[in-house]
């Protein structure tokens, strides 16, 4: 049997045999799910036509460009005023100095005057300059300004005469195209579009900035999905773990609706929620926090009301550079991150990102997923751990006790060991420099890899709390690339041998007074949730648009109830069995 081709096989194809699901991997960047039909956008470029102008046609090929100029800035404007976010005002706003950018004017006018070019292809030429300047950095965010600088090239082309460039039809559920530009996320955010998907792009792009700044779900860097996915297909996309289930089974299906229930409820439903005190209706209290990455993302962890940030992921901030960032440039992340979570604490994960992404060097891996990132990476380029533990032992002096210090990828106690030495080595710097530095800063681990979770008695003594990551957990121990088509359907976070071990961390975190949180995916699901709060974990930290959902159902539930739940779990013998129990639960919600 030929895997490639099953694998790669036409949807057309697919749909009229098996109608097999077919899921990719992507890169989440902007969180939340949905489902509907794909329409496949496939952006041209316009025709430009070549050629010398005569003199006396020059004046008013620059009359032309300067008139494509206005159009352009006008139609900028337009979208300026409609806007609501920060973010999306701030990029429209940057667009339109580069439309109005007197350098690349003259260039235009210069490529007309000097060279004789028509106004199309004195705009082409001038952009093509700055396009493939861009082009060759390995700086992730400036590459990602490429689609910026090709949309304003292509509609000022468009507006100084070229054929019109086909655009995507006003009825879409989900787009999926090689590339999307901000200005088309806003004017599709304003026509009820459900999410975006792209085979390019990062999750620092300006694209996705505005998707997680107006709350639609997307991924991008899905490689391949053009090949795969037919425009009026199904589809479902995962804007947290950056899945797109092309075809989704019944299975599939039933996860998103559920986890999309409360999407339904107005703002002010979910805002009444999220106002009500976090207990249970028989008064015991829970806590909810946010998983974050991007400033944007603050907005959403205020309006939900979460208790602090339990996942602060650090990531953006080292593909933002061309190095990581300053030690400077760290702390007005944290500090930032800090000053609008009120009094709450911030759990804030070391750098967690393999070879792959190390300072713009490809690594090569056979498989970087159980290689060199995490703690592993870090303990061997002391000066990327060193530059990190400053800024947050910095940020934490300012704000004592709020601060947690999350280590990934933990495999081997020698590891926190070395974590540890390498804190106090810090804070022994910055003290005898008469910096201000939290003494007694909490430092955790990330439990996801199997042999942890086992041996978690060993590490207890170590630490001061534990974060259950159940996405890796769940891949490591059932053995299954939540990514790969061909055995994606393994991966069941529902899975006994998950909840087993789930279960004997925290019964470990208890003996020995120590905390347990759990910031994977379980935590998002509503019954899940209950599932672990009856486990006895202290905390749950989720995507901020997870917490109404969330919070509704454990409001009107009992501890008792969770409790029996948790005990039920642990007799199932197979994932049919936990998602029935779970569907059985579920089924009984007293609604408010």
């Amino acid at each position: 049997m030929d895997l490639k081709k099953h694998y790669h096989r036409d949807m057309s194809e697919q749909e009229a045999s098996t109608k097999e699901e077919v899921v990719i991997q992507g890169v989440p960047a902007s969180p939340g799910m949905a489902i509907g039909k794909a329409y496949v956008y496939h952006k041209k470029t316009p025709e430009i036509e070549d050629g010398r102008i005569e003199e006396e046609e020059i004046s008013a090929q620059i009359q032309i460009f300067l008139n494509a100029r206005k159009h352009l800035k006008k139609q900028w404007q337009k979208l300026l005023a409609k806007e609501k976010t920060k973010q999306s005002k701030a990029i429209l706003t940057a667009q339109i100095a580069i439309i109005d950018d007197p350098d690349l004017a003259d260039q235009i006018k210069s490529n007309i005057k000097d060279k004789q070019y028509g106004a199309q292809q004195a705009i082409d030429k001038a952009f093509a300059k700055y396009i493939d300047k861009l082009s060759k950095t390995d700086n992730a965010m400036m590459a990602d300004r490429l689609i910026d600088l090709s949309d304003i090239r292509d509609r000022l082309l468009e507006a100084a005469g070229t054929k019109s460039v086909p655009s995507f039809s006003k009825n879409v559920d989900i787009l999926v195209s090689k590339e999307i530009s901000p200005r088309e996320v806003i004017q599709l955010s304003h026509q009820n579009i459900k999410g975006f998907i792209m085979e390019q792009g990062g999750n620092t792009s300006h694209a996705a900035i505005i998707a997680r700044s107006v709350g639609i779900p997307a991924v991008v860097g899905a490689k391949g999905v053009m090949e795969q996915l037919k425009s009026e297909a199904t589809v479902c996309l995962d804007g947290d773990r950056g899945l797109i289930s092309i075809n989704p089974s019944t299975q599939t299906r039933k996860r998103v609706e559920q986890l999309r229930g409360d999407d339904t409820h107005t703002l002010e439903e979910q805002l009444t929620i999220c106002r009500q005190p976090s207990r249970t209706n028989d008064g015991t209290p829970f806590t909810i926090r946010a998983n974050v990455e991007f400033p944007e993302e603050l907005e959403k962890v205020q309006q939900f009301r979460a208790k602090g940030i339990g996942l602060l992921r650090t990531e953006s901030v080292y593909l933002n550079q061309e190095q990581f960032g300053s030690v400077q440039k760290q702390t007005a992340f944290y500090e930032k991150m800090l000053a609008q979570t009120e009094d709450h604490p911030v759990v804030i994960r070391l750098f967690d990102v393999g070879g792959d992404k190390f300072q713009g060097t490809k690594i090569s891996e056979s498989n970087p997923y159980l290689g060199w990132r995490g703690i592993r990476m870090l303990l061997d380029e002391r000066s990327i751990l060193r530059d990190q533990l400053k800024a947050i032992l910095i940020t934490a002096g300012q704000h004592p006790g709020r601060i947690k210090l999350l280590v990934p990828m933990v495999s081997t106690v020698d590891e926190i060991t070395e974590v540890k030495k390498e804190v106090k080595k810090c804070q022994q710097n910055l003290a005898g420099i008469g910096m201000a530095i939290d003494q007694d800063i909490s430092i955790g681990i990330m439990v996801e890899i199997p042999s942890v979770a086992i041996g978690a008695a060993s590490f207890a003594d170590q630490v001061d709390f534990f974060s259950i990551g159940t996405n890796d957990l769940t891949q490591y121990l059932l053995a299954v690339d939540r990514g790969n088509a061909l055995i994606s359907k393994l991966y069941n976070q529902a899975h006994p041998a998950v909840w087993k071990l789930i279960n004997h961390t925290v019964e470990v975190a208890q003996k020995n007074a120590i905390m347990v949180d759990v910031c994977g995916e379980l935590a998002a699901d509503p019954v899940a949730a209950a599932c672990l709060l009856g486990m006895g974990v202290s905390s749950l930290s989720m995507s901020p648009i997870r917490i109404p959902g969330v919070k509704k159902l454990l409001l009107n539930r009992s501890a008792d109830e969770m409790k029996e739940l948790a005990k039920q779990v642990q007799l199932c013998v197979n994932v049919k069995e936990v998602e029935a129990l779970f569907n059985k639960w579920e089924d009984n919600i007293n609604h408010v």
